[in-house]
């Protein structure tokens, strides 16, 4: 009898067990997300980590691991490695029909786009005898935009040249803002004729319309460092400078573009709104060490002849052969402004020209 007993409640653990293995990933979700889409490089986001059981059958031991890239911070949280990449690893035990919600404050130190993934959800059985795994993903991503810094020492001197570009440009009338009517010369053309007021005065008439200037610039940010002690701080600043600028220009209602030396190339027209500035951010939050970059003249596209620009450069490479290609590009007409982010006390080999300024961007980077 007893033997008969032993088998059967034997029988009854191996049906147990195997019900479970095939029930306890069951209605079981794991998520990860951030509290934010994007923040600044130096501040802060939660993480935020929620398991929900929605069955009766309970999880009495859940281990959740996952991993992010470095570059995100989390300290002060428990069951935390960091190596190639930063491993977290929770336990959680769940009654049927619960959720259980945890969150974590992450340092955002470094500039860049950052997700999560290897996330497994690993089982105990009810005995804790075995373990049963299963693999869980996330398409979430945090971007770190560059950090802003001050550029109070360069928008006088870019205000002045760009006032000075604009005032040297011819006004052009803008189609949408009609202003009255005149009559016909022999220097207009005749598709600008208002047929009706002809008609109704008896003599030609053509529209005319307010003029309008619109302000575009366009930044060529050279993302290479040419110097065997790599200058990574003067780099991030390089970086930092060019979406300051941006979002600075795009507040003040300009239209901003950006072109960066990329093995792909990237070059984005001048436009203005918000999603302009997304773009460019978004943008600048590759990590270009990785890349193989092509040289800072591979950056400079032209736009089309009737959209004119002023162009704005950005490097630490300053040296002759930026220079020159500098102004290849500019031509003898075209004026431009070279930004250089470098030490305190450094001393710059090149000097502008006549039309091309330069800058000096200095801070310390000790």
């Amino acid at each position: 009898m007893i033997i008969l007993l032993l088998l059967s409640a034997g029988a009854c653990l191996l049906i147990l067990r195997r019900v479970y293995k095939n029930l306890w990933s069951r209605n079981l979700s794991f998520h990860l997300d951030f509290d934010s889409p994007a923040v600044y490089a130096g501040g802060t986001a939660g993480i935020l980590e929620v398991v929900e059981n929605r069955k009766r059958l309970p999880v009495p031991l859940l281990e959740v691991c996952f991993r992010i890239q470095k570059g995100i911070q989390l300290p002060g949280v428990e069951n935390v490695q960091t190596s190639d990449y930063i491993y977290k690893r929770d336990l959680f035990s769940l009654l049927g029909m619960e959720s259980v919600t945890r969150t974590y404050k992450a340092g955002c130190p470094r500039r860049g786009c950052y997700s999560f993934s290897q996330m497994q959800l690993t089982c105990r059985s009810l005995l804790l005898d075995s373990a049963y795994t299963c693999d869980s993903g996330s398409d979430k991503n945090l971007y770190v935009y560059a950090a802003r810094t001050d550029i109070s020492d360069i928008m006088p001197v870019f205000e002045s040249l760009f006032g000075e570009f604009q005032s040297s440009r011819k006004y052009y009338e803008d189609p949408f803002a009609f202003s009255g009517i005149r009559d016909y010369t022999l220097q207009d053309p005749m598709k600008t004729i208002n047929w009706k007021a002809s008609a109704r005065t008896g003599r030609l008439c053509v529209n005319t319309f307010s003029s309008v200037l619109s302000s575009q610039i366009m930044i060529y940010l050279d993302v290479s460092d040419r110097f065997l002690l790599k200058k990574n701080k003067q780099l991030e600043e390089c970086i930092s400078v060019a979406a300051t600028l941006a979002s600075r220009l795009l507040g003040d209602g300009m239209e901003v573009g950006l072109s960066v030396n990329t093995p792909e190339g990237f070059c984005l027209p001048p436009a203005g709104g918000r999603q302009q500035l997304k773009a460019i951010e978004q943008f600048l939050t590759a990590d270009f060490s990785a890349m193989q970059l092509p040289p800072f003249k591979t950056a400079l596209c032209e736009m089309p002849e009737d959209t004119p620009f002023f162009p704005v450069f950005l490097s630490i490479n300053a040296d002759e052969e930026l220079k020159e290609n500098i102004l290849g590009f500019l031509g003898r007409e075209k004026q431009g402004l070279l930004i250089v982010p470098v030490e305190s006390d450094y001393v710059l080999s090149i000097v502008g020209a006549e039309n091309l300024t330069i800058i000096k961007k200095q801070k310390n980077y000790n």
